[in-house]
């Protein structure tokens, strides 16, 4: 258990105690279709992993991009000071310099405090793995590619292949 993931809070879900199962922790993501594997996917972030895995499968499943445009999509958070066990706490939206500006200009117009990040920003570093009928997709050049990282970490896909025995592509 990450102490990021528990509450000081004693009447709250998430405070430490006995037996007691936290409601946010790192948790990869097994998406399914048609009840065969399609997508692996996890990241790092503290508080932010689930709003950057949710982020992704909207891109993945509903908007349909590959696995890499999915990931290098701009990408915003909501973050909360003291915290997000606090009520009243003051919540700050978070997105990165390559958002739209006027995204962020409709954002601010309906009284949402933003916080523009430079860049990449570093809103989680997301891994993706997709499965098709004949397991992991072998990572051809005139293929796309379907284990990714981002340019938010220093991290490169590893692909596992077994054509004609086990072969290793980075």
């Amino acid at each position: 258990m990450r102490i990021g993931s528990t509450s000081p809070y004693p009447t709250d879900v998430n405070y430490v105690g006995a037996g007691k199962i936290p409601i946010l922790n790192n948790s990869p993501v097994v998406v399914l279709k048609d009840g065969a594997l399609a997508f692996v996917f996890g990241t790092p972030g503290g508080e932010t992993i689930g709003q950057t895995e949710f982020q992704v499968l909207l891109n993945l499943v509903d908007f349909q991009m590959p696995v890499q445009e999915a990931i290098e999509a701009p990408r915003f958070v909501l973050d909360a000071k003291p915290n997000f066990y606090k009520p009243g706490a003051e919540i700050t939206v978070q997105v990165e310099g390559r958002v739209p500006p006027a995204t962020i200009a409709a954002l601010k117009a309906m009284g949402h405090t933003v916080q523009v990040l430079p860049g990449w920003g570093s809103l989680g570093h997301m891994q993706v793995i997709r499965v098709d009928d004949f397991g992991v997709v072998p990572m051809a050049p005139e293929s796309v590619p379907i284990i990714a990282t981002n340019q938010r970490a220093d991290v490169k896909p590893l692909a596992i292949t077994q054509a004609e025995g086990p072969s290793f592509t980075v």
